[in-house]
């Protein structure tokens, strides 16, 4: 699997598709991360599980340690979107990370966002919505 897991939990399914893109806005102190990723499963049914394996972890897990870093876990609300949604806020050194999962059929879309200042709970959602869009119109092509 090409990404850590939520207290280290073992997906029910491997993903058929999986990628990720990052991207950097501003500098020095109020620089901030967002960062974007699908994973695509054989069919919805695998997708639905992979979904409920990591909510559950999410839900149950306070946090752990990546690379030597403390990370702390944080369920929150997410935008009612697609079949399910989660969202959790990661916190590391300080630093606040705000995620969200959306299901959608077959695919998991992730949307996430924070940095050093802030992170911007309203940017990290339309950019939510907007991958979710963007992924159902090429689904339905």
């Amino acid at each position: 699997n090409p990404t850590k897991t939520f207290c280290d939990y073992k997906p029910p399914f491997e993903e058929k598709a999986y990628v990720t893109r990052d991207f950097t806005k501003g500098g020095g102190v109020s620089i901030e991360l967002v960062s974007l990723g699908l994973r695509q499963y054989a069919d919805p049914e695998q997708a639905k599980a992979a979904f409920d394996a990591m909510t559950t972890a999410i839900e149950s897990c306070p946090g752990d340690t990546f690379q030597g870093t403390k990370l702390v876990y944080a369920p929150m609300s997410a935008p009612t979107l697609g079949d399910a949604s989660v969202g959790v806020r990661i916190t590391a050194d300080g630093t606040a990370l705000l995620q969200f999962f959306v299901l959608s059929g077959p695919t998991i879309i992730r949307t996430g966002g924070g940095g050093l200042m802030n992170a911007n709970l309203d940017e990290v959602t339309q950019l939510l919505e907007a991958q979710l869009n963007a992924y159902n119109a090429a689904a339905a092509e």
